[in-house]
């Protein structure tokens, strides 16, 4: 139980410093005639995709009788959904990170 909710703690103090990192590097990235639409365009972007995503994500765990495990560290069984779930958002953290890295060192060049 310790475990998890250290887990927890970290993600979510994790998450309210990665926001503000994302928002001051887009503040400091657009112009000055940009940056208030941009600013605004960035927060209704992170409350829209909060709350499609946990709608999207809460159906996901709904389903009954998933069984089979496409994460090769997990035994099938009942958990299955999550571990299903949470290998696939890891993918797509790491994909995002690389997408991140890729167009911003090609921005710093420009």
């Amino acid at each position: 139980m310790l475990l998890l909710g250290s887990a927890v703690f970290i993600a979510y103090i994790g998450f309210p410093l990665l926001q503000s990192a994302t928002a001051n590097l887009l503040s400091h990235m657009l112009t000055k005639e940009e940056t208030g639409v941009g600013m605004g365009l960035f927060n209704l972007c992170n409350f829209i995709s909060g709350a499609f995503s946990s709608a999207i994500f809460g159906s996901i765990l709904d389903l009954e009788g998933m069984t089979f495990s496409i994460n090769p560290l997990n035994a099938n069984g009942d958990h299955a959904i999550y571990s299903n779930l949470y290998l696939v958002l890891s993918v797509v953290a790491v994909f995002a990170l690389f997408m991140f890295f890729a167009f911003y060192n090609r921005s710093k060049k420009a």
